[in-house]
């Protein structure tokens, strides 16, 4: 019987229409995640990380797993509580089945469905294998075990819990709207217990608490390098072993438990007994005719009532209560971790507080629109009462209306909830003034206008479809389309991005970025919103006509003119607003898509490629005034260039891209000799990729100079155009407002993408030997250092700034204006910014009398930090002046500019957004746990006075490490002078440690060693970062900062040639003595990894000296990667490699991770080797941890087993 029963009960499920939508559904998404990039789950694949990799496959299996969730609850309800859906408990209760038989066939039925529908998606990804677009150097070999042991060790596991948990939830409610309920609770449950988990948590805690198994994996495989991912599978002992036996186990009690609470028929909950004490026949009834009434208030009166029982039934019920209650978690959860448990937190002001707050409820958000859309429209049917309202004298609009907009009402009651809880959160955490119209206007005009929309789409799709679940897959498959896919589409276009209505970010400084674009795309959006409520109301599903086939037969009765005049302004509106969103775009201005911009990068490297590597003149002086008009946001910017012709031939052709697209914008562009060419193979297209030619006629001489100058107008903001010029914060460099002479590199740089075109791999940097690379530095090859000087003008009210010394202030047409000019040459990098300030201004007391003008200009509710921004420059200017040498300007300007999170060093003058210094929260500067940004980006920032712009480094491999990285190393030492070594070594953790052990494994690109790195961020600024801070603890740190002195000394500011990495390798290697030859190889010329831990056994005795002798083994292993593959090859296997390494060890009297591995009792220093060395060290006290590497010096991915315990038992006392 109960084999019958199973069989009954997975036919049932397996034959429904919204089963096999599912699975579609399902396998085209596992196909097109593999074949494509149009979808990427756990960062995709590429030629390194195969997409096919056992790794790769086991992370997107584990993330696709959590897609149970729906797919329990739907089956749950469709198959364990289907009696008293169908009002059929009274049938099931008479029948001779068991109740063991009936309930644990239902649950294996669940059980089957749910895991055939996850592993539909594992089918997808197998089959996209050998889909004939696929790109196959992505692939490694075809291993069918890769698929199958996630399959089972995630899906199987996951739908056994996500089974178990939504039975018993049935079982005890026998609720249908709390089953779903609990499936957005576990969701948003799943949200919390990430954050809690937070980046610091023991590693066995953030593994236990995701029941999915995703954080297990992982945490587990974080710095596998690509050839590890790609061949080893997930290991099924260890974390993620313990995490799928335990919640594997809950899912089993889960279901077992439920058998305990399933009861049949009718004794469901409290019965009472009813007497009958009288007994009445029933008399004559006499029918009273009714007065029917249409007009317009009754009508309102009806849609009135209807909306407030929707809506109250809805905020009023059980399951309404429970969401909301856990959304105030979520909000609660969020902002604590945001605000109070990261190390960099954020400060509690009133945009970044909406924000927190709202933006992690947005995907929960969706997934209420789908579970309440179906409770909301299909409840008369539940309740049995659609044939009741179908003779009720109301018109089909009231009805539908008020449930659409109950539905409405109560995701925006959410979100109010939201924008209350984060006001009250942000008076009782912090001491920025609540700004009730911020909250407001964030929350309704940035955030709640996609929700409400996509409000109306799941509402039109639950009306056409024949049952309520059918309805809430393909509202679920709408959501994750338009929300996460179609953005990712090949052709896709902003039309067809439903609900982004976007206001273009948004900033406490600069208020929306972009209120054009969201009031047309809010139009279009929401005008075929109303095409689907008219649609809806026409064909609205009443009484027993449920058959959308039934509904449009009746339609012509359903029609009329009022309900045809609003379909027709509406569409009209759609379309009209649609095409003329299409004209602003397509026609106005060149909007490509992704496949577009992929073919014309493929013709620009055809086509430019010559122009890109010939030799450019040099300007040697710029002279340029610019004029902002922040009101109109419009600008126009003028000047002139002198150019020598350093080529070292005649120059016949320039090409010159001029500042705008726009050729009436372009009110002049002149070259002195030269005209503008007007026929020229492919002219049209190279003007189209934003190039003039200019010819000479004669050709310039070698040596000789001419003059470009330039007027250009840059327009107010426009659909499908922006503007650079912002209301309040214009921050545009000179490669946006200028004109410019060379071409941009035009190649392609994602290697896989190169391929799929048939390009060639694609050229490096050249060598660091390349002599005619370095005449050319790594910010522009059309300019060395130049002569500058500025007039640029605002609106009074602002304060217009730009690099260079201030040599006149003055009014002038209405316009604020200032005068600036560089009293040295610099380089051709400049910033021009326009603001209303509150400048703070300070002086830094140079030591040898030529003090420097500070200056701090910030929005002025944004106080918070400048004091301490003030303490960091003047900190930093003391450590690089005394370090590396003097400071070369006259001033140091900060000012701060909206929207963007990242700051700029220009000559004496650093761009500083918003969001990354003057919002940060600096931390308690006495907890080591703490990371304070704001000083440490202004460290960096003036760094680059010395490095980037004293050190130029040559366009070569290599190049951003004598730019970055030497910044890096730099602002470490600032920072652990201000703060202290273990602040210091926080910091490290956080910015480069484990940012370059991530980053490295998921680059597609091949891994360069330090010396000859390209611009991959993770290595020039982490790995750099890392690097410094090691070599400087071996060498010594006045010893390697003394190597870079004298770099900057022989090579700083002295022009071409431009110096590289070899020659820094150089200095660091003249300062080291010979023992640490080796590891300078090993840090700056491969690629190598460490291995270090302690034997098993250490022993502590007295010894006879009143201390402690400690007897270890040390075991130590190096290892090589490759740069291709990253595959890691012991030096033991390597011939002609050997072992020689210093190594240091550090005993402690309390757990040396309270303190970084800093408060050593004893710090001793090892060379070793062999692979296991016994080693015997005598101490004063008798240490309780120790400590292998306790600074981070040697570049190791896994130090867990680093650290020892010493046993209480283990240690003898000396009495």
């Amino acid at each position: 019987m109960l084999g019958k029963l199973i069989g009954f009960e997975i036919k049932l499920h397996t034959r429904q229409v919204g089963f096999w939508i599912t699975l579609v559904i399902m396998a085209l998404l596992g196909f097109l995640v593999m074949s494509t990039d149009i979808i990427s789950i756990s960062g995709g694949g590429g030629e390194r990380v195969k997409a096919n990799g056992a790794i790769t496959l086991a992370l997107q299996t584990s993330v696709l797993s959590l897609l149970s969730i729906f797919f329990g609850a739907v089956f749950v309800v469709t198959g364990i509580m289907r009696d008293e859906n169908h009002k059929a408990l009274e049938m099931i209760h008479s029948t001779p089945v068991s109740t063991f038989n009936m309930t644990m066939s239902r649950m294996i039925g669940v059980y089957v469905a749910t895991f055939l529908c996850i592993s539909a998606a594992v089918v997808g990804l197998f089959a996209g294998q050998f889909a004939p677009w696929a790109d196959t150097e992505t692939f490694g070999p075809i291993n069918p075990i890769y698929f199958l042991q996630p399959t089972f060790l995630y899906i199987a596991v996951n739908t056994l819990l996500i089974s178990g948990f939504f039975t018993a939830v049935a079982a005890i409610t026998r609720n249908r709207a709390l089953v779903y309920v609990s499936a957005v609770g576990l969701f948003i449950l799943y949200m919390i217990s990430g954050l809690l988990v937070g980046q610091d948590a023991p590693d066995l805690l953030a593994s236990m608490i995701d029941p999915f198994g995703s954080n297990a994996l992982a945490i587990t495989t974080q710095f596998w390098p690509a050839a590890e991912q790609n061949t080893t599978m997930s290991p099924i002992f260890g974390y993620i072993g313990l995490n799928r036996l335990v919640w594997g186990g809950i899912g089993l009690v889960l279901l077992l438990g439920a058998f305990t609470l399933f009861k049949r028929g009718l004794v469901t909950r409290k019965t009472k007994v009813h007497i009958e004490e009288d007994i009445r026949t029933t008399g004559r009834i006499q029918l009273m005719p009714a007065p029917v009434s249409l007009k317009i208030a009754n009508t309102l009166s009806a849609f009135w009532l209807r909306f407030r029982y929707e809506y109250l039934t809805t905020v009023k019920s059980i399951p309404f209560v429970i969401l909301t209650l856990l959304a105030l978690a979520l909000f609660g959860i969020t902002i604590f971790v945001q605000m109070t448990v990261l190390p960099d937190p954020v400060l509690p002001t009133n945009l970044q507080m909406v924000r927190t707050v709202l933006g992690s409820t947005a995907i929960p958000l969706m997934i209420i629109l789908v579970f309440f859309s179906g409770e909301i429209i299909w409840r008369d049917k539940t309740a049995g009462i659609t044939e009741i309202l179908d003779a009720s004298p109301v018109r089909n609009w009231p009805l539908m209306a008020a449930k659409w907009l109950a539905l409405i009402g109560v995701v925006l009651t959410i979100i109010g909830v939201g924008v209350v809880f984060g006001m009250i959160c942000q008076m009782v955490i912090g001491d920025v003034p609540v700004d009730v119209g911020m909250h407001v206007k964030w929350a309704f005009m940035a955030f709640a206008p996609r929700i409400v929309l996509f409000c109306f789409l799941v509402l039109f799709i639950q009306n056409f479809m024949p049952n309520r679940v059918v309805g809430m897959i393909a509202s679920a498959a709408m959501v994750i389309f338009f929300f996460f896919i179609v953005g990712q589409l090949p052709f896709s276009h902003p039309l067809m991005r439903f609900g982004a209505v976007g206001v273009g970010g948004s900033s406490e400084m600069s208020g929306f970025g972009n209120l054009l674009r969201f009031g047309w795309f809010l139009t279009y959006w929401a005008s075929l919103c109303a095409v689907f409520a008219v649609l809806s109301i026409w064909l609205w599903r009443r009484g027993l006509q449920s058959s959308l086939l039934a509904r449009m037969s009746g339609l012509g009765k359903r029609l009329n003119i009022a309900s045809l005049a609003c379909f027709v302004v509406f569409l009209g509106l759609f379309v009209g607003s649609g095409g003329y969103i299409y004209k602003a775009y397509n026609i106005d201005n060149t909007f490509y898509t992704t496949k577009q911009n992929e073919k014309r990068s493929v013709r620009q490297e055809e086509l430019l490629l010559g122009a890109f590597k010939a030799p450019l003149p040099k300007i040697r002086a710029v002279d340029v005034d610019v004029a902002f008009q922040p009101s109109k946001r419009t600008a126009t910017v003028k000047g002139s260039f002198i150019i020598e012709n350093t080529t070292g031939a005649p120059l016949v052709d320039l090409y010159v891209a001029p500042a705008s697209a726009h050729e009436e914008d372009i009110k002049e562009l002149s070259v002195r000799g030269a005209t503008r060419v007007t026929e020229y193979d492919n002219l049209k297209e190279i003007e189209d990729f934003g190039y003039r030619i200019y010819r000479f006629d004669p050709p310039l001489e070698a040596g000789a100079k001419t003059e470009m100058t330039f007027e250009t107008y840059f327009h107010e903001r426009r659909l499908g155009d922006g503007s650079l010029i912002r209301t309040n914060g214009t921050f545009v460099n000179n490669f946006a407002v200028l004109p410019s002479i060379e071409v941009g590199d035009p190649r392609m740089q994602n290697p896989d993408k190169r391929r799929k075109y048939g390009l060639p791999e694609l050229e490096q940097r050249a060598d660091r030997t390349d002599l005619e690379a370095r005449q050319n530095n790594f910010i522009t090859k059309s300019a060395d250092y130049v002569d500058f000087k500025s007039k640029i003008c605002t609106e009074i009210g602002q304060i217009p700034i730009t690099p260079g010394k201030l040599m006149r202030e003055y009014e002038e047409g209405g316009q604020a204006c200032r005068e600036y000019q560089a009293i040295n040459p610099v380089l051709n990098f400049f910033a021009f910014i326009s603001a209303d300030y509150t400048v703070k201004r300070d002086v830094w007391s140079n030591p040898d009398g030529k003090d420097v003008d500070l200056a701090i200009y910030y929005h002025k509710t944004h106080d918070y930090n400048v004091d301490l921004m003030l303490a960091a420059m003047k900190n930093a200017l003391g450590t690089y002046t005394k370090t590396f040498g003097p400071y070369q300007y006259h001033q140091v300007r900060i000012m701060e500019f909206p929207f963007a999170s990242f700051a700029q060093g220009f000559a004496g003058t650093i761009p500083f957004s918003e969001n990354i210094g003057f919002a940060r929260d600096p931390g308690d500067p006495e907890d080591n746990e703490s990371v304070d940004l704001a000083t440490y980006v202004t460290m960096h920032e003036i760094g680059h006075q010395w490095f980037a712009h004293q050190i130029v480094p040559a366009d070569t491999k290599g190049f951003n490490v004598l730019s970055e990285g030497l910044t890096e190393n730099a602002s470490m030492v600032a920072y652990e002078e201000a703060y202290g070594w273990q602040k210091a070594r926080r910091l490290l953790d956080q910015r480069a440690i484990q940012s370059y052990l991530t980053n490295r494994t998921i680059d597609r690109r091949a891994e360069p060693s330090l010396a000859e790195a390209g611009n991959q961020q993770y290595i020039v600024y982490n790995k750099a970062s890392w690097v410094f801070w090691g070599l400087k603890q071996y060498m010594g740190n006045d010893n390697m900062q003394a190597a870079i002195r004298g770099f900057l000394e022989e090579y700083g500011t002295k022009g071409a040639p431009y110096p590289t990495t070899k020659e820094l390798v150089a200095a660091l290697r003249a300062h080291a003595p010979e023992d640490l030859q080796g590891l300078i190889t090993d840090y700056w010329d491969r690629i190598t990894f460490w291995d270090l831990k302690f034997g098993k056994d250490i022993s502590v005795k007295p010894n006879t000296e009143g201390g402690f002798t400690v007897e270890l083994t040390a075991i130590v292993d190096k290892k090589i990667a490759s740069e291709e593959t990253g595959k890691e090859t012991s030096v033991s296997e390597i011939d002609g490699e050997e072992l020689s390494e210093w190594v240091e060890i550090g005993f402690y009297k309390e757990d040396p991770k309270k303190t970084l591995g800093d408060e050593w009792l004893s710090l001793e220093r090892v060379r070793l080797t062999q692979a296991e060395t016994k080693l015997s060290f005598d101490l004063a006290e008798r240490p309780a941890y120790v400590l292998i590497d306790p600074k981070r010096l040697l570049i190791e991915r896994n130090v867990k087993d680093n650290s020892r315990k010493l046993e209480t038992s283990d240690l003898a006392t000396n009495e």
